[in-house]
């Protein structure tokens, strides 16, 4: 009678680990969409948005070179992995195969943000598509102030110039 008793426990025990295993998984699991941008109230179309969510973080994989044009930043490519722009007078350089920003000649800085776990670039049809904290780093060391919030239920990411 033990012996089944046991088996029985057994069973239910790993089952028991199994369902909390699962449910554990699917807390953490990862969700995708594709969405739109909006800069400034105007809508921007690409191919690459892309907005990830977990528990508790959201993410957005987004062009920055839509994100400049929105923001009137004029840019040019310099080779497959190094994007330069001109903003308030002076020239800066990205270079994502190195992982550097910075303006030209003057100084050099990772271009991973605070807090992020990972540098992500792309490059597609000639649009550099990197994750939000990336694009706010470049943004705040131009002095170039914007708010940008990701609304994943909509599968939008705003993006407004700050006038403070």
């Amino acid at each position: 009678m033990n012996k089944y008793l046991f088996m029985l426990i057994s069973i239910f025990i790993c089952t028991l680990l199994v369902a909390i295993g699962c449910s554990c998984h699917e807390t953490v699991a990862e969700t995708e969409k594709s969405g739109k941008m909006i800069i400034n109230g105007v809508k921007t179309t690409s191919d690459y948005i892309m907005l990830y969510k977990t528990e508790n973080h959201e993410v957005a994989h987004i062009p920055l070179t839509k994100v400049f044009f929105g923001l009137g930043i004029n840019f040019s490519f310099i080779g497959d992995d190094c994007v330069d722009f001109l903003y308030n007078n002076k020239r800066y350089v990205i270079d994502l195969k190195e992982k550097t920003f910075g303006e030209e000649n003057v100084f050099s800085v990772p271009l991973l943000a605070p807090g992020e776990q990972a540098f992500h670039y792309e490059v597609k049809d000639e649009e550099v598509i990197l994750n939000d904290g990336t694009i706010l780093l470049i943004l705040a060391e131009i002095g170039k102030k914007v708010d940008l919030t990701i609304d994943f239920d909509n599968a939008v990411v705003y993006i407004t110039d700050r006038t403070d």
